[in-house]
């Protein structure tokens, strides 16, 4: 689309290109060169006034290229042509732009990133964030596992009844012995041997079923925390990895959109100057000015100015005493006259002299000298001047030093000046001052950078007016800030500045 467009203004601009004016001139009412003119005319009115998706720069060119426009198929305004003329010869004068969100083909713009290449993109990382967090082994932190029969809550020695009292676990019938056992049970020691071995089973039977109980209770809490720990992991990590191809890719699209805009806009800046350059000559050429010009007796001589194409008219200048001079006006341009005097006019002045006398001796006069002066004069000046500055730097170089230590080194600029005004009468003070400062140093060790610890831009005055007595009116202006960037140290971490300049 953008080719197909830059052939056919070539192909206009060439054709408006070899039209001769002077042809234009014979023959107006040619078809071919009124059509070239149409098209022109239309496509300056496209840029200028129809397509909301360009905006004019400056909006006096604007109206001069409209008023153009009105000339050519109206009437005539020298002034649009000045204004026009100026643009054109000035090569970084920009008729018209574009914002680069205003592309209107931009899924056809080489390098432009599109939602659907976005979205397969989000697709492959979520993809493989599943396979990492969800089918391959992970490595879980140890703190997190530590203590997790604490945090599991499982039943602690001696307490396995619980379980059965809550229901959890079941005791078998044969096993169920009552809290009192009755006398008629206990006839004889086989008797009794025979609860205490039930006894015995069933406390082996609780025991088991602590012991189960607590592994399946740890077991299902580690998994719960293994598998919290993934999904964690996994969202973060996708949102992290959205975020950043989110943003580059606006920023790429941002990019791609402009050199892309700011070839185009230029391209067609280039065509509306050509476009615009042949339409001022063309206008310039057919207009037309008539001017008048009458003589002390009212007599009047008109003469039509055109360029190339050159008009004669002579008139008769007179006198209070009627006496006839007669001038030949020659029309060069639309906007200049030469004037001729008819061959066989003589002149003849006059060239009076005058002389007078003069005494030169009376020049010829003693000088006194100086020597009577006695009082001298001091000159006083109101203001005071003054400043000073120092210029810091320190090194320090440790090599196997046994106490330890890193090499360093430091710099610090101080500039500091003065400009203090006083009336004669003390009445009227002002005090102004100000004061530059800026340091840097360089820490020791691997990978150390260049830092700033020190940037002030300060500037103080104060004003005071004595008004009567011991009362005075004082005013007091404080202007501070810095020159450059700041930053959070080292800069490989943290590149985006956190101070600047008239933002400390």
């Amino acid at each position: 689309m953008y080719l197909g467009k830059r052939k056919l203004l070539v192909l206009l601009l060439t054709c408006l290109c070899v039209v001769s004016p002077a042809m234009a001139q014979n023959n107006t009412d040619d078809d071919e060169s009124k059509l070239l003119l149409k098209y022109g005319i239309r496509l300056l009115e496209r840029y200028f006034d129809r397509d909301n998706s360009w905006h004019v720069i400056h909006s006096e060119t604007g109206e001069s290229v409209r008023g153009l426009i009105h000339f050519i198929e109206k009437q005539p305004l020298d002034s649009i042509l000045n204004t026009l003329n100026s643009a054109v010869k000035d090569s970084a004068f920009r008729f018209v732009y574009r914002l680069p969100e205003n592309v209107p083909d931009s899924l056809s713009v080489p390098g432009f990133y599109s939602f659907g290449k976005v979205q397969k993109d989000l697709d492959a990382a979520d993809a493989r964030l599943q396979k990492k967090y969800f089918q391959d082994e992970l490595a879980v932190p140890m703190s997190l596992l530590s203590g997790l029969d604490e945090k599991a809550g499982t039943i602690p020695p001696g307490q396995g009844r619980r379980l059965f009292e809550t229901g959890i676990y079941q005791l078998p019938d044969n096993l169920q012995l009552p809290d009192i056992i009755p006398d008629s049970l206990m006839q004889s020691p086989a008797d009794f041997r025979h609860f205490l071995k039930l006894d015995s089973i069933r406390n082996s039977m609780i025991e088991e079923k602590r012991l189960a109980y607590n592994d399946s209770v740890v077991t299902a809490y580690r998994d719960f925390i293994i598998e919290e720990y993934r999904q964690q992991n996994y969202q973060r990590e996708l949102v992290e990895y959205r975020q950043r191809l989110v943003d580059s890719v606006k920023f790429n699209n941002y990019q791609v959109l402009k050199e892309y805009n700011d070839l185009v806009v230029s391209a067609v800046n280039d065509s509306i100057s050509v476009i615009v350059k042949n339409l001022t000559q063309y206008a310039d050429f057919i207009d037309t000015t008539r001017i008048s010009m009458t003589n002390l007796l009212d007599e009047e001589s008109t003469i039509l100015l055109q360029n190339n194409n050159p008009y004669f008219s002579r008139i008769w200048l007179k006198n209070e005493q009627n006496d006839s001079l007669r001038i030949m006006v020659k029309s060069l341009d639309k906007r200049s006259v030469q004037l001729l005097i008819d061959d066989g006019v003589t002149f003849s002045r006059f060239r009076p002299r005058q002389s007078k006398e003069f005494d030169f001796s009376s020049l010829n006069q003693g000088v006194n000298g100086l020597t009577g002066v006695t009082q001298k004069y001091q000159a006083y000046t109101p203001w005071r001047l003054g400043g000073d500055g120092t210029v810091g730097f320190t090194q320090t170089y440790l090599e196997n030093w046994k106490k330890g230590g890193q090499s360093a080194l430091s710099l610090q600029l101080v500039l500091k000046g003065f400009a203090n005004y006083s009336r004669h009468d003390n009445k009227v003070k002002w005090e102004n001052s100000a004061e530059i400062r800026n340091g840097y140093i360089r820490p020791g060790g691997d990978g150390a950078e260049l830092q700033k610890n020190d940037d002030k831009f300060e500037v103080t005055s104060r004003l005071g007016i004595s008004a009567f007595k011991k009362w005075f009116y004082g005013v007091e202006f404080n202007y501070e800030t810095q020159f450059f960037n700041g930053y959070r140290y080292p800069t490989s971490s943290h590149p985006d500045p956190i101070s600047a300049f008239m933002a400390p």
